[in-house]
């Protein structure tokens, strides 16, 4: 390094205090919770060398125990010291009898948060700690005691797992039965009152609304509940990269700041006394709809700005953003896996930082506009240009740097969502302040409430028309990925490029590392992987099993499910590219209805059937319909067995369950497929050649699993 760019670093380090102890814990905390060999280790050491002899000077030996410090907190929080109830139990995986209150934010009708404090043993009741999921139907409410027996079970691996990990969570806890104890009692019911705010709030909000799903919507975008999000319009924020609007963020908490101080600044109190006042407020808001990485960032950012403030000092942004975040992996070092923690603060960073570069592109820009004679027209227009511009740099700044994680994480390119964002980032922020005026007319007027129900339901169907353009096959490319050590070098090299001593030659290389990391991501494009899709209709008795082939041009349906799973499936596999199925399997006839609208809706090549459908009158219309019908015939065991070119499939239904296995040497698999009258219970995939990976794709308003064989 020269020694222009030693001194600018050094610089940086004076004026913003909390970025060298950001970065020394932060790589410790990333060696202990990631896992890294001693390779890594000797990476991270080396890198954190530099770091503290930058930071510290003379003195870095000092600085140098941050990096230690951070090791030894993100090692300590890997193990999870606290759940102590895996060692009272015994074993990872077991039936559990245990007793603990409910903790979180629990949303009606879905998961929430259990803190274990006791475990049934052989020698009775034992005092333990620990957090888990639990998931049960029952409503209830935060400080609730409950007496649990249920299986405590690994969450599907995948998003879900790390997800949780994150959280502190190692197990979901499948509820078999529950027992209240006592109700919460003292602070925790007041506080549970206060939490089950958001239902009472919820029919305000939504008061004038003639669409139900539009209601949802808006319900998540203002209050966080993410239940009521519909998954089609989910899928369609993703692809469109404009699913932020919809996270508890910076653009919540500013808007809620700013009607907050505008109702507050009636009263006889200055600027500083209303953003005091209204601090408070937007701390409430934040804990009634769920803290979490991007909400928790975003208060402490305007508490520290708010400090600088009431202190008369000038604000940093830069270091107000570097002190959060290392209150938040000191707080919780398994943020710094959290996708919301990640997509936060690499926005919020280049924005940030980017920020003298936008300066400068825009005086570059409107120096001609400055210097003309300044007239009361020409004025307007040089500031309408200068908003016009900061939008558009702003939003491509942000889409430039979050463009690696987001390659990694949903692997697509969302070539639109610079122009979607320019529109729905301020139709978003009219939306959410429109909450607070909303619940005051709800309590006020219900004539005005429906009426601004009804101006806000337009709002959000403009935002989901705005996401439809932007996730048009055109503008959004799927199935394009990097790993995530690409992702890592390519935001380094976006940090390059806000070094002010930086030559041009220097940027044009970092700008050229940043397009060739893109262009292998596009190059290394591969076609989709086969995987097991499993599609239930909301309406539906029986779930349908399809498994695709590579590429996704045929599908083979293993269970056909009933009609409206299968109607839903088709459907389904018709947008996304399927053009034919190749084979339908039916045994028993005790799924006809699901072969029939299969046999409506895509066009099947042959039918594998037993001996009573081959029997029965359709089996002569498909081969007169010129669909081939082959034979699947019954084993000793109860179950069937199907020989066809080199597989043997084998498929035995037992106890609600249904077990598949495909022979073939060395591409041997076995699927198995569970379902109750509950609906979903298992689907798992073991292979030789094949790692399965189950996760939860977002694809239609019913149930859609899809397992990928990687």
């Amino acid at each position: 390094m020269t020694y222009q760019v030693i001194e600018s670093i050094r610089r940086e380090f004076k004026i913003c205090p909390s970025l060298g102890p950001l970065l020394l814990i932060g790589l410790g905390i990333m060696g202990g919770v990631c896992g890294f060999g001693w390779r890594g280790w000797l990476g991270l050491a080396h890198v954190s060398f530099w770091i503290s002899w930058l930071y510290g000077g003379r003195r870095w030996w000092l600085a140098w125990m941050l990096f230690l410090f951070g090791a030894w907190w993100g090692m300590r929080a890997a193990g999870i010291p606290s759940d102590s109830y895996i060692r009272v139990m015994g074993r990872d995986e077991c039936r559990v009898h245990c007793r603990g209150m409910v903790t979180g934010c629990p949303l009606p009708g879905g998961p929430f948060d259990f803190a274990v404090v006791a475990v049934k043993t052989e020698d009775g009741w034992r005092q333990c700690s620990g957090l888990v999921r639990l998931r049960t139907k029952e409503p209830f409410s935060y400080g609730d005691n409950l007496e649990v027996t249920g299986g405590m079970v690994y969450p599907e691996a995948g998003f879900q797992r790390r997800h949780l990990r994150t959280l502190g969570i190692r197990h979901e806890l499948e509820c078999e039965k529950v027992d209240m104890i006592s109700h919460a009692s003292g602070w925790r019911k007041v506080w549970g009152g206060f939490l089950n705010l958001r239902e009472k709030m919820a029919s305000g909000l939504t008061e004038g609304f003639r669409s139900s799903r539009l209601g949802g919507m808006y319900l998540a975008m203002s209050m966080g509940r993410r239940d009521m999000f519909p998954q089609a319009e989910r899928e369609l924020f993703v692809k469109s990269a404009t699913i932020h609007v919809f996270a508890i963020s910076g653009l919540h908490v500013n808007c809620l700041m700013l009607a907050t101080c505008l109702m507050l600044q009636l009263t006889w109190l200055g600027s500083r006394g209303t953003r005091l006042l209204a601090l408070p407020v937007i701390i409430l808001y934040v804990l009634m709809t769920g803290p979490g990485p991007s909400s928790m960032r975003a208060v402490l950012m305007l508490c520290g700005s708010t400090l600088a403030l009431c202190m008369f000092r000038r604000g940093s942004d830069r270091h107000v953003f570097c002190l959060a975040a290392l209150l938040l992996l000191l707080l919780n070092p398994f943020y710094l896996l959290h996708i919301g923690f990640q997509f936060s603060f690499l926005i919020v960073g280049v924005l940030v930082y980017g920020r003298p570069m936008q300066t400068g592109m825009e005086r570059i820009v409107t120096e001609r506009w400055r210097w003309r004679r300044r007239t009361e027209g020409r004025l307007t227009m040089y500031r309408g240009m200068k908003h016009i511009f900061g939008a558009v740099a702003s939003c491509s700044l942000a889409w430039m740097g979050c463009l690696s994680l987001t390659l990694h994480v949903n692997r697509l390119m969302p070539l639109g969502a610079l122009a979607v964002n320019l529109v729905v980032q301020p139709l978003a922020a009219i939306l959410v302040e429109g909450a607070v005026p909303k619940m005051i007319l709800s309590c006020i007027c219900k004539k005005a409430s429906c009426l601004m129900g009804r101006l806000l339901e337009l709002g959000m169907n403009c935002a989901v028309k705005l996401a439809e353009w932007g996730a048009q096959d055109g503008l959004c490319r799927e199935g394009i990925g990097i790993p995530f050590g690409r992702a890592c070098v390519y935001v380094i090299l976006f940090a390059v490029l806000f070094m002010r001593h930086g030559g041009k030659i220097l940027k044009v290389g970092m700008l050229s590392g940043m397009a060739l990391i893109i262009a292998t991501g596009l190059w290394e494009r591969h076609e989709k992987a086969p995987g097991l899709m499993l599609f239930r209709a909301s309406t539906g008795s029986r779930a349908c099993l399809v498994m695709v082939n590579r590429g996704w041009e045929n599908a083979c349906v293993l269970v056909p499910g009933c009609g409206a799973s299968a109607k839903v499936a088709a459907q389904w596999l018709k947008e996304n590219g399927v053009t034919a199925v190749d084979g339908l399997f039916v045994t028993g006839g005790v799924m006809r209805r699901g072969a029939q609208e299969w046999l409506r809706r895509m066009p099947v090549r042959s039918v594998v059937a037993d001996d009573e459908w081959r029997r029965s009158w359709e089996s002569s219309r498909l081969a007169a319909s010129g669909i081939h019908v082959e034979h699947w015939q019954m084993n000793t065991d109860g179950g069937y067995t199907y020989c066809h070119a080199g597989h043997i499939w084998r498929m035995s239904d037992k106890h609600g369950g249904i077990r598949l296995r495909v022979d073939g040497g060395n591409r041997g698999a076995s699927i198995y497929y569970d379902e109750n009258e509950n609906g979903l219970g298992l689907l798992s995939f073991i292979g030789i050649d094949y790692s399965g990976n189950g996760v939860l794709k977002p694809g239609m308003p019913d149930r859609n699993i899809h397992i990928c064989f990687n």
